[in-house]
């Protein structure tokens, strides 16, 4: 420990009086960025901590404290900038690190924070006077039968409801950057074989992420559209208020268990319930196969050499 300051384990909040090795780290680095005019957000050490894990498990990385910064410490630094109180934002259901990110236009936090949202795949929702930002792929909170449900006025208790497959993409094409190659271009793309469309969607995102983690997560959101296009919907009873949007439930359906991500819900007599069809697996993915980086080699010249030419003389001027 350093003289005026302590160690605590990770989740619990900054002391006023004292703080932590990493703490001091991280607010002479936010003092020195603020000099210099540029952007920094401060994270707890749980933050740090989960971020350092993440890097450790999926991109083969171990970092230092300074040189990880976890999505939720992002997120909640956007919020800030937005105007909102520490005690509306929960980040807490947000796990993964970021690498880099960048902001190169004028535009809200809101925006900002919707390209991570797709990037990383989760959700926000407001519960309790309470933002709160959680990631998809969690398990199921509930399990309902169909006796569960409230009965429809006009049609069916519950209805599903499957798109086409030509309004799906059958191969998507994402643009990150890549911290090992100077920051250059790198293309990543998932692609779906037996399929009757021949879509191909494309977005770039302004963070720095290793192509193959880029592509995981690639994979993950095009298995998300294939795998969401079966949409729900149906009522519930009062008694299931503790059920929010961004919820995992599983529904007993002609003898199959149907898992279902909770999209919005209406509040009436009945909870009138839009929901997603979700897989978990889509979350569990293995990382793409690993890309040499293929840096520059800078030119180094030796030193310099003079030599006099004996050359005849032209003219006498």
């Amino acid at each position: 420990e350093m003289p005026g300051t302590e160690t605590r384990p990770p989740g619990r909040r900054p002391s006023t009086t004292r703080a932590s090795i990493v703490d001091v780290a991280l607010d002479l680095f936010a003092r020195q960025g603020y000099a210099a005019g540029t952007v920094t957000a401060t994270v707890t050490d749980a933050e740090v901590a989960e971020a350092m894990r993440f890097a450790f498990r999926w991109l083969k990385l171990v970092v230092e404290p300074g040189g990880a910064v976890s999505l939720a410490a992002l997120v909640r630094h956007l919020c800030l900038r937005a105007g909102l109180g520490e005690a509306l934002i929960d980040v807490s259901g947000l796990w993964g690190a970021v690498e880099g990110y960048v902001i190169g236009a004028l535009e809200s936090p809101r925006a900002s924070i919707s390209t991570l949202a797709r990037h990383f795949g989760f959700d926000a929702i407001e519960t309790e006077g309470v933002i709160r930002f959680v990631m998809r792929g969690r398990p199921s909170v509930a399990t309902l039968a169909i006796d569960d449900l409230v009965a429809a006025r006009e049609g069916e208790a519950f209805e599903l409801t499957r798109g086409q497959e030509t309004e799906l993409p059958q191969a998507l094409k994402w643009q990150v950057a890549r911290a090992d190659e100077d920051y250059d271009a790198a293309l990543v793309e998932a692609r779906r074989i037996t399929v009757d469309t021949t879509r191909i969607a494309s977005e770039s995102f302004p963070m720095a992420v290793p192509p193959e983690e880029a592509e995981r997560r690639c994979r993950r959101a095009l298995m998300e559209a294939w795998v969401g296009r079966e949409t729900a919907a149906f009522r519930l009873p009062p008694s299931r208020l503790a059920l929010d949007p961004a919820d995992a439930i599983r529904l007993e359906h002609d003898g199959w268990l149907v898992d279902l991500r909770l999209v919005s819900i209406a509040d009436a007599e009945a909870r009138g319930i839009e929901a997603v069809r979700q897989d978990r697996a889509t979350y569990d993915l293995p990382p793409g196969d690993p890309r040499a980086a293929s840096l520059t080699r800078a030119v180094v010249f030796g030193a310099p050499k003079a030599v006099l030419m004996d050359l005849p003389q032209l003219t006498e001027d």
